[in-house]
């Protein structure tokens, strides 16, 4: 974003997001309102279930990067076919989350934000989001950039997807790895780090912690103070789980605001739908450079 886009374009956006958050907070007492009139997902996870679709998601990727040629000696039908089992394998693990989400959720699927129900107010909802939520994202980046900059780090790290597309490859693969992103990462990201792992997170910091009536509409003040933590926890995890130092502050930021649509609408619809937009206008702006470079 930072080398192809138009500065006063950036500069404005980073603006006007900083804006809409500082508006949307002063709105919402600084942020103690921000989940007040939005409902717990009560659930049963279990910490063995949580760490079992993790340590299966870690040994599958594990097991992929193996199968993955290494750059000094590419083999375009070896990374071909490491991309197709990586979307299949991403599929699976998406079908046992859902599995374990009807059984665990109190209100099965729906409890898990999983339903069709308001799809295109959702699908609106994403959008309107993803303007001030990647603005922030983008913004973090650029500013953790210049810190490493100024640090003496001069080398931009880039995800290795986006260097592969930046080569010449049949259409095929690279439909192959456009796809992954765009599609199969974001569902099953979002069922992982926010469906179960916050989930849990949330359900241990006000259920375990906090006595509260079940019958009880809304969560009192204190529970709703303690799904911050929840989500930033998880969201901790999913940027490290994405590897680059480099892109963790920019990645937490983002994560923070998945997850707290995730809390706020109880629809995880909307943050996958915003991961996927996200994940898409980084592939377009990587395509785009390369049609400028050629």
């Amino acid at each position: 974003m930072q080398d192809n886009g138009s500065p006063l374009f950036e500069h404005l956006w980073y603006f006007v997001s900083l804006t809409i958050i500082f508006v949307w907070l002063r709105k919402n007492k600084n942020g103690k309102d921000l989940l007040a009139r939005a409902p717990l997902r009560r659930n049963h996870l279990q910490f063995l279930d949580v760490l079992m679709i993790l340590l299966l998601y870690i040994s599958f990727s594990l097991a992929v990067s193996k199968i993955m040629p290494p750059p000094e000696n590419p083999s375009l039908a070896k990374q071909d076919l490491a991309f197709f089992i990586m979307a299949v394998g991403y599929v699976v693990i998406s079908i046992i989350i859902i599995i374990l989400g009807r059984q665990r959720f109190n209100q099965r699927l729906s409890g898990m934000g999983l339903t069709l129900k308001q799809l295109g107010r959702n699908a609106g909802r994403a959008f309107t989001y993803s303007i001030s939520v990647f603005g922030i994202t983008f913004f973090t980046l650029s500013v953790t950039l210049m810190i490493c900059q100024l640090c003496g780090y001069r080398e931009i790290q880039k995800h290795n997807l986006l260097d592969m597309l930046e080569k010449e490859m049949p259409l095929k693969s690279v439909i192959l790895i456009v796809t992954l992103p765009a599609v199969f990462a974001p569902i099953l990201e979002e069922l992982l780090f926010r469906g179960l792992l916050q989930s849990y997170l949330v359900e241990i910091l006000t259920r375990n912690k906090l006595p509260l009536r079940e019958d009880a509409d809304f969560p009192d003040r204190i529970a709703n103070r303690n799904r911050w933590p929840a989500i930033f926890i998880a969201s901790g995890i999913f940027a490290v789980f994405h590897g680059n130092p480099q892109h963790w502050p920019a990645l937490f930021i983002l994560a923070c605001g998945l997850g707290y649509v995730y809390e706020r609408r109880q629809s995880l619809i909307i943050p996958i739908t915003m991961h996927s937009l996200f994940n898409i206008l980084v592939l377009l702006a990587t395509l785009f450079s390369k049609g400028q470079s050629g």
